[in-house]
């Protein structure tokens, strides 16, 4: 199946909601970045993601 992006809400909970009201997902993937390149909002923990919507939660670090 094919993946595409799109801008939308700050708070990464209410984008995950709004974006799986789009489409039936079977899995959320969290891409931040690590350590010192850590971002504003970046520290959303995987397993409330989990908790909260009910599938299963892959998180990856960003290199640059």
């Amino acid at each position: 199946m094919a993946a595409s992006g799109d801008t939308g809400e700050s708070d990464p909970l209410h984008a995950i909601q709004d974006a799986l009201a789009t489409f039936p997902a079977d899995r959320i993937v969290l891409f931040t970045h690590s350590g010192p390149e850590r971002r504003y909002r970046e520290d959303i923990d995987a397993s409330e993601v989990e908790e909260r919507f009910g599938l299963p939660v892959d998180q990856a670090a960003v290199e640059q």
